[in-house]
Parts: structure tokens; sequence; C-alpha cells
């Protein structure tokens, strides 16, 4: 439940009292493409948690492309701490694009979250609009893309104040939580975001590139990492 909204998600359960990690999809995807990593994390005795935020799967609403997402996350969270075969203390999250900045929304606030995986992160909404006006080709039209970014603005009007993922004390409260950064190169925009939120992240962490976004729909030659300084 969140927001008097009733989100329908999947547990995978693995080794009872085991931490839980929650995944949280990418903008114009869905928790049934997370399928394989979920297998995945089974095997290694984690619980799993997938949901499809609003406008996402068979969810209605409109995407504020991360703002009220972290919100459902949490709600996710909580969700599941009620259960009694989990650790209800100890959470992962692994997010992409939207997801990874509404995983790292939440940690920032939540101490249940111990470790995250941020897949072709941004800093701030705002920057999510700009990419997927680019991946609907209207970049080439400047009036589309000032109008879409109007119409974001107004309708996300009471986080106007809202400070950047990176601003040094919101950061500073993921101090001892390991954190790996993912930057694809088959997007540099947001790769590039990615790397500067890696470098202003409180250890520990680490960084990898990999060919292409979205890690949970690779197979094993794409997921490969290629580890960075």
């Amino acid at each position: 439940m969140n927001g008097g909204k009733v989100r329908e998600g999947l547990f995978f359960p693995g080794f009872r009292g085991a931490p839980t990690i929650v995944l949280c999809h990418g903008y114009g995807s869905s928790k049934g493409e997370l399928l394989t990593l979920v297998s995945a994390l089974q095997d290694h005795q984690y619980n799993v948690f997938v949901f499809d935020f609003a406008a996402h799967g068979a969810n209605d609403g409109i995407t504020s492309f991360g703002y009220r997402e972290a919100d459902e996350a949490r709600a996710a969270i909580d969700t599941v701490a009620q259960r009694t075969d989990v650790d209800p203390a100890s959470f992962g999250l692994w997010g992409y694009n939207l997801g990874a900045y509404a995983a790292l929304r939440e940690a920032e606030s939540d101490k249940r979250v111990r470790a995250l995986v941020l897949d072709s992160a941004y800093d701030k909404p705002e920057q999510m609009v700009k990419v997927g006006v680019e991946q609907q080709g209207l970049g080439g039209f400047p009036l589309m893309a000032r109008s879409a970014q109007l119409s974001f603005d107004f309708l996300n009007r009471q986080y106007r104040g809202e400070l950047p993922l990176s601003n040094s004390k919101r950061m500073s409260t993921l101090e001892g939580v390991p954190k790996l950064f993912i930057s694809a190169a088959d997007d540099p925009e947001l790769g590039d975001i990615t790397r500067q939120l890696y470098l202003k992240a409180p250890e520990p962490k680490d960084q990898a590139q990999l060919g292409h976004g979205n890690f949970a729909n690779m197979g094993d030659e794409d997921s490969a990492p290629t580890k960075t300084a």
C-alpha cells in the first residue's frame, strides 16, 4: 500500500531469516523483466521482492521519475519487513535508471538498507526527463523538449526545493553502506552522471562498466563487468 494505492509484488523466499533484496525496475519496464535476476539472487539464498512502480506494469498513474517512486520503494520494504521469515533490519536495493534513483533516495533516509547496486543512476529526475525525451526521438525539437520539462516541473512542483542526491549531507548518510555503481557504454549521458555519483559517494564503494544498461536483461557475455579505477 502506498498513498492509498495498492501495489502488488512478488516475494521469492531464500534462506529463512536472510536479508531481502528489493529490485527496482527501470523506466518503461516492469517487474517481469527482473525474473532472471531473481533466480540468480535466490541461488545465493537471498529473499527477493519485485514490484511495479506507478504507471508501469498494470499500475495506473504518472511517473515522477523517482520522487514518489522512492516512497514506493520504502512501502515495499515496510511490507516485506512485516514477514516473520526475513531479517526486518537488513535489505539490499538494486535499481536501474528510474529504479536506481528511487533506491538511492530511499537508502539515504533508511538505515535498514545495507547494500546498493545502482545501474545507470542519475542525480535528479530532471536529468531522466531529458534522456526520455531524447530516447523518444524528440531531442531535436527544442519546443517539445522544453514543453516536457515544463510539464514535469508543474506536476512535481512540491519537490522544487529537493536537493540532488549527490548533496554532501545526503550522501554522508550512506557511509558504511556498500555501493556498486554501474555505468553503461551504450548510455553515455547516464553513464557520466553515474560516475559522478560514484566519485561523490562515501566509502565503501565500487564501480563497473557494462557494454549495455539494464544488467537484469543480459546474457552472460553482455553482463561481464569491466571494473574501472
